[in-house]
């Protein structure tokens, strides 16, 4: 004769895979918007590494350079997730962009891809031909 069984019943254990598969439902797709945001600010710090060693190269040359390597810096971030490209550069001006990378994930990124710098230090982003600083550059 048993007196008091020991377990789970099939119903609680359904029951308790659901609720975790709802957590992660919400969770899965936080935590990779998290992500996403956080490699954008590795291409906002690259930028502003490029325009210091802009400003460096200016103070030397009185202008401004279109290589990286007379910049001494890379023209990638450090996980490869953007490229960088000089796009102008001269005696008084220069711009630069960051644009995701083709085999990132951040090229599939809803909000932004691409990030710019110019001399005066202002910082935007863009999707395509729209200006969405506000949206991804927090302050």
């Amino acid at each position: 004769m048993r007196t008091g069984m020991n377990g789970f019943t099939l119903i609680e254990l359904i029951i308790v895979t659901v609720i975790v598969a709802i957590l992660a439902a919400v969770a899965v797709p936080s935590y990779q918007q998290y992500i996403t945001k956080a490699r954008r600010s590795e291409a906002v710090s690259a930028l502003m590494q490029a325009a210091a060693a802009q400003e460096k190269f200016f103070l030397s040359n009185s202008a401004y350079t279109l290589l990286f390597t007379e910049l001494q810096i890379q023209s990638h971030t450090a996980n490869d997730h953007y490229t960088l490209e000089i796009r102008d550069a001269g005696a008084a001006s220069f711009l630069i962009a960051a644009t995701a990378a083709p085999d990132s994930p951040q090229h599939n990124d809803p909000d932004c891809n691409e990030f710019r710098i110019n001399q005066r230090g202002d910082l935007t982003a863009w999707k395509g031909t729209t200006d969405v600083t506000d949206d991804c550059i927090p302050g």
